[in-house]
């Protein structure tokens, strides 16, 4: 029993850190003289013993400590964003700033801390053109509009399309 604790304590802490969880399982396989299913089944029944081996005790408080932390990474990605020399720099620290925040936002749907809504997507799509804000249901009608114009436009080039 003592080794499949280790082994749990491992490889929480190895796949925290980014190891792959194929590299992870092949690791724990060799290390532990285990075969590669036995892993992966413990891995896949790991809601069962996983408080046990990070010490959860109060979820919405780790979740909290861990959202706290994120938005450390992410005021250091903003940092970036400014500090950054070369136009490559500024592109990752964006993406990194934009993964943690979806993460966060994650994070606060799981725990319940934010309410998931149903997907909407018709009535929640934006998209901003030329500074404005278009809605679905316009979109859906330039769409139409575009359809219905489109032999028309390709019959007379010179005149510019609507869109």
């Amino acid at each position: 029993m003592r080794q499949i604790l280790e082994r749990r304590i491992q490889m929480i802490q190895d796949l925290s850190i980014g190891v792959p969880l194929k590299e992870e399982v092949e690791i724990l396989s060799q290390k532990y003289k285990v075969g590669t299913y036995a892993i992966y089944k413990d891995w896949k029944r790991r809601d069962k013993w996983i408080n046990e081996v990070v010490n959860i005790k109060d979820t919405e408080t780790t979740a909290l400590e861990l959202i706290s932390f994120l938005n450390w990474l992410k005021a250091r990605a903003n940092r970036l964003v400014l500090e950054a020399d070369n136009s490559n720099a500024k592109i990752g620290a964006i993406r990194a700033a934009t993964e943690i925040s979806m993460r966060i936002f994650e994070i606060l749907q799981s725990t319940g801390l934010i309410r998931k809504e149903p997907e909407k997507l018709e009535q929640q799509l934006r998209i901003i053109v030329e500074e404005e804000t278009i809605d679905a249901g316009t979109i859906a009608e330039l769409n139409r509009v575009k359809v219905e114009t489109a032999p028309r436009a390709a019959a007379s080039p010179q005149e510019p399309s609507p869109l």
